[in-house]
């Protein structure tokens, strides 16, 4: 599936997080896992390189703020299980979350971002789910 992203403003609107895009992204609608199991989240900019150091990962669970997993493509944000990993491929020109030995709280949304760090402009945000199979 891909989605046109022009001009919206970004879901994490009180942090005046303001997006502007002109490039696809493509996506997998949903993503699941049985536990144990070692799953990917990719996203791809389908234009323009996608730029080393500028790529983010969120998690959001149900009436929860989303928290930053992973920042500048693979950094763990301390206290994140080591579970959580981050990578970047210029080649696919993409950023992957990796999350290994899947767990039941790992059910979520799951937000990629791309934009400068500490995040007050972004580029991209994508939405994964990952739910019981």
């Amino acid at each position: 599936e891909q989605r046109r992203v022009p001009r919206q403003r970004g879901r994490f609107d009180r942090h005046k997080a303001c997006c502007e895009a002109q490039f696809t992204m493509a996506q997998p609608p949903f993503v699941s896992a049985s536990m144990g199991e070692t799953v990917g989240i990719s996203c791809t900019r389908s234009s323009g390189g996608i730029r080393s150091k500028w790529n983010h990962w969120y998690q959001q669970k149900p009436n929860s703020a989303p928290i930053l997993l992973i920042y500048n493509d693979e950094e763990r944000v301390s206290g994140i299980p080591e579970r959580f990993s981050g990578s970047y491929d210029t080649s696919a020109n993409s950023v992957t979350l990796t999350i290994s030995n899947v767990q039941a709280e790992d059910e979520a949304h799951y937000y990629c971002q791309e934009g400068k760090f500490p995040p007050n402009i972004c580029f991209i945000y994508i939405i994964y789910t990952i739910g019981r199979t």
